[in-house]
């Protein structure tokens, strides 16, 4: 599939780190570096294609069976291991839930069950070296999506509970802090600092307030689960009902896995639950099975078939039909890659153009800059206590460098404007258009079928999901 629009952020802001540009700075970012240097390495490979990402997020995926195998291992043996390793790759590739995207999340769930197996593995006992490897883990997940937080917190904090090793929390302290040093130093050195704190911190603080702190997504979230999912409800009871002397400590994690995502209405938060979740299902599915006489492959096949009954049409559509099915036609992702050749087409390689919208996949195919550090608009039109603020700076940016081109999206999730926010910059933005540019063209696109349209009559810019400006020559 394309890339959507996250990958989109992390690509185009690993393309410019690549030539010398300074991270959150050059374009806004509310995520901490590491998805960046993740991109950047997968760059290293080809600057044009999206396959070094997506086989770099493959890699973390079959990492995450792995240890996730690992910890069930340990503890409930090779049975059951076998049945997580079985159910992890269909759980990680929901597509309800965007799974099948180079996103933070499956990147962070590798360090992050890191942790959960050195715990597991090495439990009270453990030296004090195991204590510094999972303090540096916790820093890697952290530095790929703080939503994290409450499951480490969890984790660290039986182990301190139960193990009264301070020494170790010491060791611990100091790995987190030497991973957190090494991956930040290029940020403060290069003089991001500042930008990361608005953006990662101050920014996103106000974006999880914007959603409310009521439970409507995570029921909406849970339901879609267990309406696609519902065998695993037996297997789940089935692991509880049988009070395990550690079944608290799984609990626990999925506990601290909801709350480090309630808020959002975004599918892809809740992948970090899937390990948690794949852990007591498999150790229940086992169990159920041994009480009812059976063998536990004959559940495990059949926890598979319905889990796929589902999702079973994403095995055989094309990339086109998955990208409609999985993003809805709101999205401009398939068509941005055509959009961004004709940009490049028509601008030199060294001239700033803007895309308006929040479709910053555009700026990275074209290979062109964006003249603004908004290459998302959200932060534009996201009620907080920024948004005025941000609209009068992108004016200062335009007043100071008109783009050579513009692309404006006419989709609905593209975030360019809405009903609620300030119309400054949209007004301000409108009227440039049309003084200053001329219009290139807009692109229609519709399934197996897209095309260019360059003369405009009633009723056609609503059928263009892109369209494409120049500035006039003055």
């Amino acid at each position: 599939m394309p890339f959507e629009r996250d990958e989109g952020e992390y690509a185009y802001s690993a393309w410019l780190m690549s030539k010398g540009g300074t991270l959150y700075k050059d374009a806004f970012l509310q995520k901490p570096p590491l998805i960046v240097y993740t991109y950047w390495l997968g760059q290293l490979l080809t600057k044009t294609g999206l396959w070094p990402a997506r086989a770099l997020a493959l890699a973390s995926v079959v990492g995450v069976m792995l240890t996730t195998s690992l910890v069930i291992a340990r503890k409930f043996g090779r049975r059951a291991s076998l049945v997580g390793f079985s159910l992890l790759p269909i759980m990680l590739s929901f597509p309800y839930f965007m799974g099948l995207g180079a996103n933070t999340e499956i990147f962070m769930l590798l360090p992050l069950m890191g942790v959960v197996l050195i715990y597991t593995w090495f439990g009270e006992e453990a030296k004090i070296w195991y204590w510094f490897f999972a303090g540096g883990l916790a820093s890697l997940a952290l530095l790929y999506k703080p939503i994290c937080l409450f499951v480490l917190i969890w984790v660290f904090g039986v182990w301190v509970t139960k193990s009264r090793n301070f020494k170790g929390v010491l060791f611990a302290s100091v790995g987190a802090l030497s991973v957190l040093l090494l991956f930040m130093l290029p940020v403060i050195l290069s003089g991001g600092w500042g930008y990361f704190w608005e953006e990662t911190v101050v920014f996103n603080g106000l974006y999880a307030k914007s959603w409310g702190f009521g439970l409507s997504n995570l029921f909406r979230q849970t339901w879609i689960m267990i309406s696609k999912w519902w065998i695993l409800a037996i297997p789940m009871v089935w692991f509880f009902l049988q009070k395990y002397k550690r079944w608290w400590f799984w609990a626990g994690l999925i506990l601290a896995g909801f709350m480090g995502v309630y808020q959002t209405p975004i599918g892809h938060y809740y992948l970090m639950l899937m390990p948690f979740l794949v852990v007591v299902v498999s150790i229940g599915l086992v169990k159920f099975m041994d009480d009812i006489g059976q063998e536990y492959y004959w559940g495990l096949l059949m926890a598979v078939l319905v889990m796929l009954i589902p999702v079973r049409s994403q095995l055989v559509k094309t990339p086109e039909e998955i990208n409609l099915w999985v993003y809805g036609t709101a999205n401009p992702f398939f068509e941005a890659s055509l959009v961004a050749q004709k940009l490049a087409e028509i601008t030199d390689s060294d001239g700033k153009v803007f895309v308006a919208g929040s479709e910053p996949e555009i700026l990275y195919w074209a290979k062109r800059e964006s003249m603004s550090r908004f290459v998302i608009t959200y932060p534009l039109i996201i009620d907080t206590s920024k948004r005025q603020a941000y609209q009068q700076e992108i004016i200062s940016e335009f007043e100071k460098e008109k783009p050579a081109a513009i692309v404006y999206s006419t989709k609905q999730h593209s975030g360019l404007w809405n009903d609620e926010s300030p119309k400054a910059f949209i007004n301000y933005l409108t009227n440039l258009i049309r003084d200053e540019y001329e219009m290139v063209g807009g692109y229609v696109w519709e399934l197996n079928k897209g095309y260019w349209i360059t003369e405009f009559e009633e009723g056609d810019l609503a059928k263009a999901s892109l369209i494409l400006y120049k500035r006039i020559a003055l």
